[in-house]
């Protein structure tokens, strides 16, 4: 079930125009998709890793979402 924190309004191209690391609803606001298949895509080898976590939570590089989905992979 969504969390009402998994809302976002800012729009993703700002999203990632702005932002060098991205939280978790942030990547799902990129990737347009659901928290069930964000958690469904880390297990996969393919998907990008956290680099880092910041006040316990996991960031991941916004170039690295981005390549991922220009490769296809979502």
């Amino acid at each position: 079930m969504a969390n009402k924190t998994d809302k976002i309004s800012t729009p993703a191209k700002e999203i990632v125009k702005d932002h060098l690391l991205l939280k978790t609803v942030e990547v799902l606001k990129v990737l347009n998709i659901s928290r069930g298949t964000f958690e469904k895509l880390q297990k996969e080898d393919n998907f990008p890793k956290a680099i880092t976590r910041v006040g316990g939570r996991p960031m991941w590089l916004t170039e690295e979402i981005l390549n991922w989905v220009k490769m296809g992979r979502c």
